[in-house]
């Protein structure tokens, strides 16, 4: 269950790792919600001259966008 970005890791394989998270987090919510798995897509092993190791944020800083553009309607 040790991960170096998180307290622990919720799944043990890459099958259905998106689901098996939901599930996991429904566990602690108790409005209406949804699981957005961002992160993975865009994920650096090691780090590179223009990265630091972990996820880049990229598809974080787009659904932001995307939120902020709606609010503005």
């Amino acid at each position: 269950m040790a991960s170096f970005t998180a307290d622990m890791v919720n799944t043990s394989s890459v099958e259905a790792g998106l689901i098996k998270s939901a599930l996991f987090l429904q566990q602690f919510v108790t409005v209406p919600w949804a699981h957005l798995d961002i992160a993975g897509s865009a994920f650096y092993r090691t780090a590179t001259p223009y990265a630091t190791r972990g996820a880049s944020g990229a598809a974080t800083s787009t659904l932001v966008e995307l939120v902020l553009a709606g609010a503005r309607g």
